[in-house]
This record gives structure tokens, C-alpha cells and sequence, in this order.
């Protein structure tokens, strides 16, 4: 996990948190190194990254990949007066990239989408927690893949506020051997994260 900070307003900062993970199966695993189980060639996983919910001076301002090439309208929610500085256009990681606007905020366009046919990405922000984006991932075709996965979260800070504050994130990842056949075997494993920003 990385965060980044930038001036936006005359009173408020951008912050982006990365977040990058590698899944890698059992099959791949033991190329490497003996102990694993060759046998569990497919994953599916629950990936999330958030802030704190209570945190009611943070406004989620962006998320992403997502499942289709969008473009975002980057605002403040506390002033006017843009201070950020990104010229021709910033890249902001994972096919996202932000282009100036003048006074009426700024664009941020996702080139990219998660849409394909192994793993499948899908995204959204919790309903109980629009503070919290969560991406889920299926590896479903392809035996053996291992991916590399970044997301990202951008949000917004008045400079008034000074405490520090905690990016949270979690996997929850499903391994399976032998799939499709009736002595399929799955095994859970969870892992969490935070990193601290001020």
C-alpha cells in the first residue's frame, strides 16, 4: 500500500491510496519453492480498500479500475479556488489519468477497464460503507494465472483537518483444487492491511 498526497483547493488536499497485490496459484508456487500444493490452480477474491466511515470530513471522490472506460468529474466538495497543478494531464496509476479544467473542476478518465474474460473484475462502493470500494475477482478459465492487481482510492481532505487517519484494506481470497470435479477442495484465507496518513 502507498498513499499520495496533493494540494487541490486553497483548503483541501487529494489523497490516493494504492494498493497492489499478486495472486499467485499453487501451481505457480512451487516452481519457486517446495510447500505449496501444486493442486490449487483457480481463485476467487473479495478485495477492499477504505477509509475509515466515520470519518465524515473525507468525501470519496474516485475508485477504480472499474468494469468500463468511464470519465469521472473531479470537484471539490469544499471550494473553488483549484490548486492543483497537472498541465497537459497527470497519469494517476492503473489507466487513470487527470486533465484540467479550469474553474469547473477537473476530468479524470479511466482508459481502461477491468472487463475480460480471465480473471473477471467487477467494482463497486459498499452500500453500508461509501467510504470502502470493493472490487471482486474470479479466476475462472485459465488453470494456473497469476495476476497482478492495483486499485486505487482518491478522496478529498480539508487542510483544517490534522489527525491521522488510516487507508484499511482487506483480501478475501477462496483457493480451489480439483475444479469442477466432485472432490473439489477449497480453502479460505483472509489477510488485512492499513497504512496511516496525515
Amino acid at each position: 500500500m502507498s498513499v499520495y498526497r496533493a494540494d487541490f483547493t486553497d483548503v483541501s488536499y487529494l489523497y490516493l491510496c494504492e494498493l497492489v497485490v499478486d495472486f499467485t496459484p499453487g501451481s505457480v508456487a512451487t516452481k519457486n519453492e517446495s510447500g505449496y500444493d501444486w493442486h490449487y490452480d483457480f481463485w476467487a477474491a473479495d478485495v477492499t480498500l477504505g477509509i475509515p466511515n466515520n470519518l465524515s470530513q473525507a468525501k470519496v471522490k474516485d475508485f477504480w479500475p472499474k468494469s468500463s472506460s468511464v470519465q469521472v468529474t473531479l470537484t471539490s466538495s469544499y471550494s473553488t479556488n483549484y490548486t492543483l497543478g497537472v498541465g497537459g494531464g497527470t497519469n494517476l496509476g492503473g489507466g487513470a489519468s487527470i486533465n484540467a479544467s479550469g474553474n469547473a473542476g477537473y476530468t479524470i478518465s479511466h482508459s481502461t477497464s477491468t472487463t475480460s474474460e480471465d480473471p473477471s473484475v467487477s467494482a463497486q462502493l459498499l452500500s453500508n460503507n461509501q467510504k470502502t470500494a470493493k472490487w471482486n475477482i474470479q479466476c475462472t478459465v485459465q488453470r494456473g494465472l497469476t495476476y497482478n492487481f492495483a486499485c486505487y482510492l482518491l478522496v478529498e481532505l480539508p487542510k483544517s483537518y490534522t489527525a491521522t487517519f488510516a487507508y484499511s484494506s482487506s483480501i478475501d481470497m477462496t483457493c480451489i483444487a480439483w475444479k469442477g470435479y466432485w472432490w473439489e477442495q477449497k480453502k479460505h484465507v483472509i489477510a488485512n492491511n492499513s497504512i496511516a496518513s496525515n
